[in-house]
């Protein structure tokens, strides 16, 4: 099972699921993809201010909504 069907079953079934968690899990799963993209083109270890500065959403993909 993936990260995501694990994370929408969870919003799916918990009652107490709630903005501050879904915030939270998102940040999980959007960081380390944005992450991936960001570096796409490094060929090496990413410095610690591009490992922080790469998890942002990247500036040149349009978000669709």
């Amino acid at each position: 099972m993936t990260t995501y069907s694990v994370l929408l079953k969870e919003v799916q079934s918990d009652p107490d699921y709630g903005e501050e968690t879904f915030a939270v899990d998102m940040g999980h799963i959007a960081a380390p993809i944005n992450r991936a993209w960001a570096s796409r083109d490094v060929g090496r270890e990413l410095t610690d201010e591009e490992w922080e500065a790469f998890r942002k959403f990247p500036s040149d993909l349009t978000p669709i909504a």
